[in-house]
């Protein structure tokens, strides 16, 4: 007999504070041979927000909400008021110190990790736009595609490591496409660019 199909339970040590690191929420279900499994934990580290639960401030929809979606072990960490309709999923996605940083997407550990005062950028991929810290209407899409970039803008980078040489504070590689393995791999300066293919200008 199930006696208990699910719980809720919150720990912390005797001394409980304010700055409690040791505290945390855990959620319990259990299957039908009434063996429980722990299947969420919220701790210290734990970012979850849905416009509610940030400090970005009012996005002006009216509701009153910064219109940031977090999810994922410090994701949107220090995310400031200003910062606002964000979506940064995955673990320590964009977990630096979003300021102003509007309307952006970050999916993947680490993406957009250095996001500062960014706007309008897409990184999907575990290290996609890892460094950008002002560079906007970025898309990076793939595992480390433009990871060191972080200034330079309206670069669209799709595929494993692409773009991945665009340094830090290089602007003159504005405006760049590159679509496959490590296309663009080894740019460094020189804008505008289009490249298509299995590393191509490499």
């Amino acid at each position: 007999t199930i006696t208990v199909g699910a719980r809720i339970e919150a720990v912390t040590d005797n001394t409980w504070s304010a700055s409690e690191n040791g505290a945390y929420l855990s959620f319990y279900t259990t299957d039908g041979n009434a063996s429980q499994a722990q299947k969420l934990k919220i701790d210290n580290y734990s970012r979850i927000s849905t416009s509610n639960n940030d400090l970005g401030g009012d996005n002006g929809d009216g509701y009153g909400r910064s219109g940031n979606t977090l999810f994922g072990h410090m994701a949107g960490n220090n995310i400031v008021s200003g910062s606002l309709s964000n979506t940064f999923i995955g673990h320590r996605a964009a977990a630096s110190s979003p300021d102003n940083a509007r309307y952006n997407v970050a999916v993947g550990q680490l993406s957009m990790y250095g996001a500062s005062t960014t706007d309008y950028c897409v990184a999907m991929g575990a290290g996609s736009l890892q460094s950008v810290t002002t560079g906007n209407s970025n898309v990076a899409i793939g595992y480390g595609a433009g990871n060191a970039l972080t200034t330079s803008g309206n670069n669209v980078l799709i595929g494993a490591y692409s773009g991945d040489a665009i340094a830090a504070g290089q602007t003159t590689t504005d405006g760049t496409v590159a679509i496959g393995y490590q296309s663009l791999s080894a740019l460094t300066s020189g804008a505008e660019n289009v490249a298509l293919g299995f590393m191509s200008a490499y």
